[in-house]
C-alpha cells in the first residue's frame, strides 16, 4: 500500500492523472482484499473523481465495480445495484466483456436477494458463457459462486457444493487467495447444515489460515465465530 501510495504522489507530480488514479484504485483494491472496507471506499472514490476528471472510462467503470463490492459486502443492496448498473453501462459502451460479464454476476446475485431467483440463474448464466467465451478463469469462478448462492437458496446443496468445487479448484490455479478462502468457507457451511461438524471444522481451519494470511478480517471474524460455535469434542 505505501508503494502504491508514493507511486501515485510520484505520478500526480508528474502530471499523470491516469497513472494516478491507477495506483489509487489498485491501493483500493488491496484495502478490500484484506477487508479494510472504509479505508477501500475513500480510495475508490478519489480514484473515481481522477478518472471523471479525464474522462477515464475504464478506469471509472473499475472505481464504480469496486464501491459496489463494498456496498454488498456492507450489506447494502441498492446502492450496490445501482453501482453495477452505472458500471455495465460503461463497460458496454467501451466493449469491455470481461466487465460486464463481472457487473451481471453481482447484479444476479442481487435479484437473488430481491427474490427474484430465475433473473439471477439467467444473469449469472450469462455471465458465465460470456467469461467461458473470453478466458476470463477468475470471472468464471466468481460467476460459480454467485449460482453456488442461488443452488443454496433453492436448498440444491450438492450442487452448490460441486460448483464450489469447480470454482476452488480455478481459483487455486490461478492463485485467487481470497476466492479460495471463501469457497472452503462456504464448503464448510453446507457440510455443517449435512450434519458433519468434523469436516465442517477442518474445512473453516483452513479458510481461517488464508484469511489472516492475506489479512482479511472479516473472513477471519466468521471463521473464528463458526469454529467458536461449534461443540469442543465435534
Amino acid at each position: 500500500i505505501d508503494l502504491l501510495t508514493r507511486a501515485s504522489d510520484f505520478a500526480r507530480r508528474r502530471g499523470d492523472r491516469q497513472g494516478e488514479a491507477e495506483c489509487i484504485r489498485r491501493a483500493a483494491d488491496r484495502m478490500a482484499l484484506r477487508g479494510e472496507l472504509g479505508q477501500a471506499r475513500q480510495l475508490y472514490e478519489q480514484a473515481l473523481a481522477v478518472c471523471r476528471d479525464i474522462d477515464g472510462r475504464l478506469g471509472a467503470a473499475e472505481c464504480l465495480e469496486g464501491l459496489g463490492d463494498i456496498a454488498r459486502q456492507q450489506g447494502e443492496p441498492e446502492p450496490e445495484r445501482e453501482l453495477c448498473k452505472q458500471a455495465l453501462a460503461i463497460y458496454r459502451e467501451i466493449g469491455s466483456p470481461r466487465g460486464e460479464a463481472s457487473c451481471m454476476a453481482a447484479l444476479g446475485v442481487i435479484a437473488l436477494q430481491q427474490g427474484e431467483p430465475e433473473k439471477a440463474r439467467g444473469l449469472c448464466e450469462q455471465a458465465l458463457a460470456i467469461c467461458g467465451k473470453i478466458g476470463a478463469r477468475k470471472g468464471e469462478a466468481d460467476c460459480l459462486l454467485g449460482l453456488c448462492e442461488i443452488a443454496l437458496h433453492q436448498e440444491q446443496h450438492k450442487q452448490a457444493s460441486q460448483m464450489y468445487e469447480q470454482a476452488l479448484a480455478i481459483y487455486r490455479e490461478i492463485g485467487y487467495r481470497l476466492g479460495e478462502a471463501n469457497c472452503m468457507k462456504g464448503l464448510g457451511d453446507i457440510v455443517l447444515r449435512q450434519g458433519d461438524p468434523e469436516k465442517a471444522r477442518a474445512l473453516y481451519a483452513q479458510a481461517l489460515a488464508i484469511y489472516r494470511e492475506i489479512g482479511n478480517h472479516q473472513g477471519e471474524v466468521h471463521c473464528l465465530y463458526k469454529l467458536r460455535s461449534m461443540p469442543p469434542n465435534a
